[in-house]
């Protein structure tokens, strides 16, 4: 029973890890996306004035 635990305790462990890393990486990905649309979107409004 108690080898039983060992496993699902590294499990657990290991899948831990996984969704740290998952939700850096998301973390991360979202930061870049996000200043690259803050450049994006500054480019469209500036080009939608000088249409106006």
């Amino acid at each position: 029973m108690n080898k039983n635990y060992q496993v699902i305790d590294e499990i657990y462990q290991q899948v831990n890890n996984m969704l740290d890393n998952i939700l850096i990486s998301i973390i991360l990905y979202n930061f870049a996306t996000s200043t690259l649309q803050k450049g994006w979107i500054t480019r469209i409004t500036t080009h939608k004035n000088e249409a106006i």
